[in-house]
């Protein structure tokens, strides 16, 4: 923690609510050729900060400079809100390109307020004797007071902010004791209460473009792309206007609301609706950037290329959902009961996989370790290894469960090829599975993929404490409304006799696939198969052989993206058979006495491949 951040925690607390300042509520107003601007504008609501005793105050919010905000901009004053008390003295603003060790000292201009002219509960405005140019470096903007005694409320936090927007870098602040020095606290709190006033080139709705994730779609239908894009302007993002072209055809502009505006400066990602088109293969289209809320796009060519793999009809697919959790995590319950729910909704078309770490069921073997390195925290998951996940609330930040709506998005994605799979015990002793997996692609294609194998044990448990799962949500009142989760918010802190299921146990090719198990380049409508030997003969963690199940995932080795995946139980007896999913005209069924079918009967079916392969599979 911060040195005395708890303070202006406590502060902001205990006294934000109490309407201290008589805040003018003023327009931004062009001026001529200039116009006013902050991250804070003056319809948002205001709240206060402070230390609670007598110090100097410096804050600042930076502004950037960069090729399409404020760089060649001028400013040509500063407003910002005081407090109503007469313990308020020696007001300074100043400009500087980083922030100062003393403001007397800040590089490019201070300016005093004079004593007379500070309006002590209002807005203030400065104007400077000459304009300052910002450069490509960007310029810190700031303030300056001093609380000579505490003798009111308005002492006790005398510096304005709006909690409405948190961009970084929009509050800075130390004191002359306490928090001497600079921490931006935009993340904590939100923006200072100032604005600057420009004049020149001011570019308020800027987004460039960066790339976008290769998607497979079926033809003539609609698809959604992600697009990674680039915000340049402290204004924020609310909405984009954009339109596509190419493989013959040209969409009408659309526009696509943010469902949170996207106010920090950088990179972030959205998932856009495309139209297929009816082009059949691999197809390149162009997407252009063309407006910024509402107005036109100040960056020139924001375009970029979107890659589709245009399928023609739609194939079988199931999404692999690899949940990282540990007995030691406070909230995995609740990723587990995300998983449990969404495993309800979604059948055998949703396949989970639960990844320990740091416990009793943690094994570095497996080859999951660098995946778990990637993550942010736990409870979280990967779908068919896309961005990390919250494996309760999901993507969007619901309050509620909300992982369904992840997969539903997933599910909605054309597979690029059907994937079967067959397991059996390689010797009686049953310690070595043979897997035998058969992939079919639509299209052809010099994309490298690979399979990799993964075996699950169902119903693990353990009376040792390293078995005892933790148990955050006990007795956690916020969580009162959520039906899904009340046996765990009125459970014990450490939950014994604990479930755990479909657990890594053993694994092949966990990262990016067993190496040469798909033949490259692919060719549409030729089944390619593969075998793969897993042993199990040193395997501590397998408690029951018939609760085991075997997953084989097909992945896309140049996106790290899973494109279809299948499961099949395996069982104590000798085989694993999955549920049929091949491509149309890839293979010929028979039923168990030999005899050629038009189609898969229900039940039990024997299939023979076009590479001569057979295997046994279940028609639901």
């Amino acid at each position: 923690m911060r040195p005395h951040k708890f303070l202006l925690s406590f502060m902001a607390a205990l006294l934000a609510s109490a309407g201290l300042y008589a805040q003018e509520r003023l327009s931004p107003r062009p001026d001529g050729e200039q116009v006013w601007w902050g991250y804070y504008t003056t319809d948002m609501s205001v709240n206060a900060i402070g230390t609670g005793w007598s110090v100097t105050y410096d804050v600042a919010a930076f502004i950037p400079g960069g090729e399409y905000f404020a760089k060649d901009a001028t400013i040509s004053g500063l407003r910002f809100s005081l407090p109503n008390t007469p313990n308020l003295t020696d007001v300074k603003v100043w400009v500087a390109t980083s922030l100062p060790s003393a403001v007397d000292r800040a590089d490019v201009l201070v300016q005093q307020i004079a004593a007379n002219a500070i309006k002590r509960g209002a807005t203030n405005e400065v104007l400077f004797d000459e304009p300052y140019t910002v450069t490509a470096r960007g310029a810190y903007i700031g303030y300056s007071l001093t609380i000579s005694s505490v003798s009111n409320d308005n002492d006790l936090r005398p510096i304005a902010y709006s909690a409405d927007v948190h961009p970084a870098g929009s509050l800075y602040l130390r004191t002359s004791e306490g928090l001497t020095e600079w921490e931006d606290y935009s993340a904590e709190f939100g923006a200072l209460a100032i604005q600057a006033l420009f004049g020149g080139r001011l570019a308020l709705n800027a987004v460039g473009t960066v790339g976008s994730e290769k998607v497979s779609a079926t033809l003539g239908a609609e698809t959604t792309v992600p697009v990674t894009l680039t915000n340049y302007s402290p204004g924020g993002v609310r909405s984009i206007s954009y339109s596509v072209s190419g493989a013959g055809t040209a969409d009408a502009e659309r526009e696509f609301a943010l469902s949170e505006p996207f106010m920090a400066l950088g990179d972030f990602t959205l998932k856009l609706p495309v139209a297929v088109g009816d082009v059949g293969g691999e197809v390149r289209k162009q997407l252009t950037v063309t407006k910024v809320n509402g107005e036109p796009n100040t960056v020139r060519d924001a375009q970029v290329g979107i890659e589709l793999t245009v399928l023609t009809e739609t194939l079988p697919k199931k999404v692999l959902v690899e949940e990282f959790s540990g007995t030691w995590c406070l909230w995995c319950p609740m990723g587990a009961r995300g998983i449990e729910l969404a495993q309800k909704k979604f059948g055998d078309r949703m396949i989970a996989v639960e990844v320990h770490d740091q416990d009793v069921m943690w094994d570095s073997s497996l080859g999951y370790d660098p995946l778990i390195a990637q993550l942010i925290g736990v409870p979280a998951c990967f779908i068919n290894r896309g961005p990390e996940t919250d494996p309760y609330y999901g993507s969007a930040g619901s309050d509620v469960f909300g992982l369904d709506a992840d997969i539903e998005e997933e599910l909605s994605r054309t597979a690029e090829a059907a994937i079967s799979l067959e397991a059996e015990w390689e010797t009686a002793a049953k310690n070595a599975l043979r897997a035998t997996a058969h992939v079919t692609f639509q299209t052809d294609s010099d994309v490298d993929y690979a399979l990799g194998y993964i075996v699950t044990a169902d119903q693990l448990t353990g009376t040792g404490k390293e078995w005892v799962q933790s148990n955050g949500l006990s007795g956690d009142s916020s969580l009162d409304g959520d039906e899904n989760l009340q046996d765990l918010v009125n459970g014990p802190k450490n939950l014994t006799n604990y479930v755990f299921r479909n657990v890594a146990v053993a694994a092949e090719g966990v990262q990016s696939g067993v190496k040469g198990s798909v033949a490259s380049p692919v060719k549409a409508g030729v089944t390619q198969t593969h075998s793969q030997r897993i042993d199990l003969s040193e395997n501590k963690l397998i408690q029951d052989k018939n609760a085991l199940s075997l997953v084989c995932f097909l992945i896309n080795t140049e996106t790290g993206r899973i494109v279809n995946a299948e499961r099949v139980h395996i069982g104590d007896g000798t085989d694993g058979i999955s549920t049929i999913s091949a491509a149309p005209g890839t293979a010929t069924a028979y039923d168990l006495q030999g005899r050629r079918l038009r189609k898969p009967a229900h039940g039990v079916n024997i299939l023979r491949y076009n590479d001569g392969t057979t295997r046994k599979a279940i028609n639901p």
